[in-house]
């Protein structure tokens, strides 16, 4: 090893302090990538409920909505919204039905949920009963499909 000024080799003990863990973790890359993911999911929250291309918009009073659009598809989501506005005299929860056929008339999914309201007043006041619920699904084929929801308790 040379030292110094000059090429002289000079054999002096060289102290190494060395520490051995099993089962280290590298987290210098821990809280940088904590941080980013965090930011990519509230821009995905806050994203997600407004991007999409509606295709169905049924509003009916006192009646089961239904309808048939074009969705579907390779890598395509597939997001339906039930929101329910009601009266005074509603259960607190609902059985939401919803049946989806696909053109030929086959059903593609029949599934039920319950839907819990909320009620809303001031000073003993009924203003209203409110709920909501999202399902998502992927259809392997862009097709015509027809959306059937009715409601039981």
């Amino acid at each position: 090893m040379g030292y110094g000024r000059g090429n002289r080799d000079v054999n002096l003990p060289v102290p190494f302090q060395v520490k051995l863990e099993n089962g280290a973790i590298d987290t210098r890359h821990l809280w940088p990538g904590l941080f980013r993911s965090l930011g990519l999911g509230t821009i995905a929250f806050l994203s997600v409920p407004k991007i999409g291309k509606k295709a169905i918009a049924e509003r009916l009073n006192d009646s089961d909505p239904s309808g048939r659009a074009t969705v579907g598809g390779t890598n395509k989501l597939v997001r339906v919204n039930i929101n329910v506005k009601s009266y005074e005299t509603s259960p607190k929860a609902l059985e939401v039905r919803l049946f989806i056929n696909n053109s030929y008339g086959e059903q593609v999914y029949a599934g039920s949920e319950s839907m819990t309201l909320n009620f809303k007043g001031e000073d003993g006041k009924f203003e209203g009963a409110s709920g909501s619920m999202q399902k998502f699904f992927l259809f392997d084929s862009q097709d015509s499909y027809g959306f059937l929801l009715g409601s039981g308790n």
